[in-house]
């Protein structure tokens, strides 16, 4: 915990009397992968299993041994929660919600900022959001968030994850808050576009650098309920000193197979003017495989 200094249990013995003259025994598991997600059925081997027996001696070594080499492992489920290490982006993102927090969730600002200082051992979460519920008749709190991947793509938070952030907000909100904990929608998009260049250039070289533009664009996951605005497209593209006219930019719904099982209407949530695409305020839109989604022609 961050908001409490250790030294103080050495400077007083009003929070316990800490122990002296006494060898304390650490032991220490860890990890050595970069990134510790698992798909479902990917763990099935324990390479360093520790057992523990009373009295080993009595014990005939045979029996023993079968003992330890008969365990088996295996994950029904996916295992989530470790994040990729933030950026300098993300970790803006992240402190504007930290900035006003007080180790308290009072406010929604409050409950997002506890939301993101969860310990990692707990479970990561990559984007929350929090709002009221206004058909709930004590003004219950919803909390929508999502998580990553092995590879990194946004998905739905586990149970696991979800239990322990119910217990990890529970020890900062308010005495009479109540809320629950809600997978945000994922809305996985393409973008397809197209665009004149300068004659002089390769037309499969210049769509090879703006689909590398578009996925760098793309690359910090957004808000959950965040606005897409197709103008930052058009000017990313725009400012390329070989594109002379970016003539059209679509968004396309990808849903089903590897994709989200949202299926979100495009056109229906477009302003007038085909520039803003706007989600439900429980929704977040992901450029899953930007190898893939990202289509470009040049007229």
């Amino acid at each position: 915990d961050n908001e409490f200094d250790p030294t103080n249990l050495t400077s007083t013995t009003k929070m316990g009397v800490s122990p002296s003259n006494t060898t304390l025994l650490v032991r220490v598991r860890r990890d050595d992968r970069e990134v510790t997600n698992a798909a479902i059925g990917t763990i099935t081997i324990a390479t360093d299993p520790i057992f523990t027996f009373p009295d080993e001696t009595v014990l005939i070594a045979s029996k023993r041994q079968n003992v330890v080499s008969s365990i088996e492992v295996f994950n029904p489920e996916q295992i989530l929660g470790d994040l990729e290490i933030p950026d300098s982006e993300e970790i803006i993102i992240r402190a504007k919600s930290r900035f006003a927090s007080q180790n308290r969730a009072v406010t929604m600002q409050d409950y997002k900022s506890m939301v993101y200082s969860m310990p990692a051992k707990f479970g990561g979460i990559k984007r929350c959001r929090v709002d009221v519920d206004k058909d709930s008749f004590k003004r219950n709190i919803n909390l929508y968030v999502t998580t990553e991947d092995l590879e990194g793509n946004l998905t739905n938070c586990n149970q696991t994850q979800k239990h322990n952030l119910k217990h990890w907000i529970s020890h900062y909100r308010m005495m009479a808050d109540s809320f629950d904990i809600l997978d945000a929608g994922i809305v996985n998009i393409g973008i397809n576009y197209q665009l004149i260049t300068d004659s002089s250039y390769n037309s499969s070289e210049a769509i090879t650098i703006c689909n590398r533009e578009i996925a760098e664009y793309f690359r910090i996951h957004p808000e959950v309920g965040e606005a897409l605005y197709l103008n930052d497209i058009y000017k990313l593209l725009g400012n390329l000193e070989f594109v002379i006219d970016v003539t059209d930019v679509e968004v396309v719904n990808m849903y089903g197979d590897n994709y989200s099982t949202v299926a979100f209407e495009i056109r229906e949530n477009l302003s007038m003017d085909g520039r803003t695409l706007t989600l439900p305020f429980d929704h977040i839109y992901e450029l899953k495989f930007p190898n893939t989604d990202i289509q470009g022609t040049v007229l």
